[in-house]
């Protein structure tokens, strides 16, 4: 399992030179991702949701396996045989398309449309929709609305505490002032402000119901980039450790300069999700709350 995917090497490599940088042997590759994932989560993860923006992007199992909300999935299959057998639910790939069987085909044959069902392209993106918006700890939410959160949905059992700017500036220091919600799966308090919420899984046979499906890349694109421009320098540093193309080193470092600028200015922001606040904890800076002026 992996971030990246085949054919995303395409955009910055042609199939010939990969295959011979990593000697025909995809692990090499593997492993060149391995270490480059970790070394740019270093630069975001005091700021970012790393681990939620560098999940897994897995083959798509319509048989096995169920899905929850924002896995990301792309279609692959076998090559299609006329010599074989197929049971409903089965995936092949034909003319670079992903059929999935709906007719069981227990006599050998040639393929016939009608008893396949069309998922999309070879390598095709999906990702599973969330049921309900993420939960914001700063948000307002009133009695009853729903939110998603950690593989479960939560209703909301009182509304949000609005904390007003008289109450604010009771407080010596803006860290003091307490969190306006409380996160759902707190142990103290969660269950008070949003009860035992629901789990909530998906069935891998849905891909196609576009309510619980989006066909598309639910990665940062330029962090996809980021990806690909470090493990492929670290892939040609195996061959040749001092003559790796200027280019390749010029990608990696550049990528490494925007990292940096990432890490130390607010400026410069990476589009993907930014941690929120630990239960219970704010790391805000500065002294007592702003006052208000009157004249």
């Amino acid at each position: 399992m992996s971030y990246l995917i085949q054919s995303d090497y395409e955009r910055l490599i042609q199939s010939v030179s990969l295959q011979q940088i990593i000697s025909g042997n995809p692990l090499l590759k593997t492993q060149a991702e391995l270490a480059a994932i970790p070394e740019i989560k270093s630069y975001l993860r005091a700021k970012y949701d790393v681990d939620a923006e560098f999940s897994d992007t897995t083959q798509y199992n319509n048989a096995a396996d169920t899905y929850k909300a924002g896995n990301r999935v792309y279609l692959d299959a076998i090559e299609y045989s006329s010599g074989a057998t197929y049971a409903v639910g089965e995936l092949v790939r034909t003319s670079s398309n992903i059929y999935r069987c709906i007719n069981t085909i227990s006599v050998p044959q040639m393929f016939t449309p009608a008893n396949w069902e069309l998922l999309g392209a070879q390598y095709d993106l999906f990702y599973a929709k969330y049921p309900q918006p993420v939960f914001n700890i700063n948000a307002t939410y009133l009695k009853d609305d729903e939110v998603f959160w950690k593989d479960k949905v939560y209703t909301a059992l009182v509304p949000t505490r609005v904390i007003d700017h008289e109450s604010m500036i009771q407080y010596n220091r803006v860290s003091e002032i307490p969190l306006s919600n409380v996160f759902p799966d707190d142990t103290t308090n969660g269950a008070k402000f949003w009860g035992a919420g629901v789990a909530y899984e998906i069935n891998a046979g849905e891909i196609l119901d576009t309510d619980i499906f989006t066909k598309g890349d639910n990665r940062n694109q330029q962090l996809v980039m980021l990806v690909l421009d470090v493990s492929i320098y670290h892939l040609y540093r195996r061959i040749t450790p001092g003559v790796v193309p200027e280019l390749r080193v010029q990608a990696y470092y550049s990528a490494k300069d925007w990292l940096k600028a990432v890490a130390k200015t607010e400026d410069i922001i990476a589009d993907i999700t930014k941690l929120q606040p630990d239960q219970g904890q704010m790391i805000r800076w500065g002294s007592r709350p702003k006052q208000d002026n009157y004249y």
